[in-house]
C-alpha cells in the first residue's frame, strides 16, 4: 500500500514478466493491462460479498484488494514446475513456460497466425489427421506427451508444415472438424467484427 502501484511495476513485482518473453531477450509485459483488470475484478467481487454479507448479518466491513494478490494465480502453471522441479520456469516466447505440453505454440499460416494449445493424446492424434501425417503417430518420438516434450523443435516443424499451408479460416474449420484446441491470432479490429461479440452485445 506505500508503494505507487502501476499495471507495469505489478507485472514485474508478481513474477508475470519473468515468465513473458523469449528466453535470449529481456522480460516483456503482458501486452494488455492484465493487472488493472485483475485487481478491478477482484475489488468487484470483494465489494458484492461484503453487500451480500451485509444483507444477512447488518454489519458492512473494509474490503481491500492488493493488485499482486490479484494476479498471484496466474502464475499457476509456474508454481506448479517450481513445486514439481524445484526450479523457476524461464520465459519460452509461445510455449509454455514449464515446457510441460507439445504442441503449444503460434504457427504461421497463409494469412497469419494461429495458436494452439493440446491437453490430450487425442488433441495429436487429431492434429495429424487433420495435417494428412497419420503416419508420424508411430513414430516414437511423439507417441506420448512427454516424447512430444523432448522432441518440441521436431513436433513445431510437423505442425507448421501443416498450417503454413492453409489460412487462419481454413485452420480453424479443420480445428472444428477435428476437434483440436486452435484459434487464429487475430487483431484488434478482427474481434471488433466478432459476430458472436455483437450478437451477446459485448460490441
Amino acid at each position: 500500500r506505500n508503494t505507487l502501484a502501476m499495471d507495469l511495476t505489478v507485472q514485474a513485482a508478481s513474477g508475470i514478466m519473468s515468465m513473458t518473453g523469449y528466453p535470449d531477450l529481456p522480460p516483456v509485459r503482458g501486452g494488455v493491462t492484465i493487472v488493472d483488470f485483475m485487481g478491478g475484478i477482484h475489488l468487484y467481487a470483494a465489494i458484492v460479498t461484503a453487500l451480500h454479507d451485509r444483507s444477512h448479518t447488518g454489519r458492512g466491513q473494509r474490503v481491500e484488494v492488493a493488485m499482486q494478490e490479484a494476479v498471484y494465480f496466474t502464475l499457476a502453471s509456474g508454481l506448479d514446475y517450481l513445486t514439481r522441479t524445484g526450479k523457476s520456469p524461464t520465459r519460452a516466447g509461445n510455449r509454455q513456460s514449464a515446457g510441460s505440453v507439445s504442441p503449444y505454440n503460434v504457427y504461421k499460416t497463409k494469412d497469419g497466425y494461429v495458436a494452439i494449445h493440446t491437453s490430450t493424446e487425442q488433441h495429436w492424434l487429431n492434429i495429424l489427421a487433420a495435417a494428412g501425417r497419420d503416419e508420424v503417430k508411430d513414430d516414437p518420438r511423439f507417441r506420448t506427451n512427454h516424447d512430444r516434450c523432448a522432441h518440441a523443435e521436431e513436433v513445431d516443424a510437423i505442425v507448421s508444415a501443416w498450417t503454413e499451408t492453409v489460412t487462419k479460416a481454413e485452420a480453424l474449420a479443420a480445428a472444428r472438424k477435428y476437434r483440436i484446441p486452435l484459434a487464429p491470432v487475430r487483431d484488434v479490429s478482427e474481434v471488433m467484427q466478432d459476430p458472436h461479440m455483437h450478437e451477446r452485445g459485448e460490441l
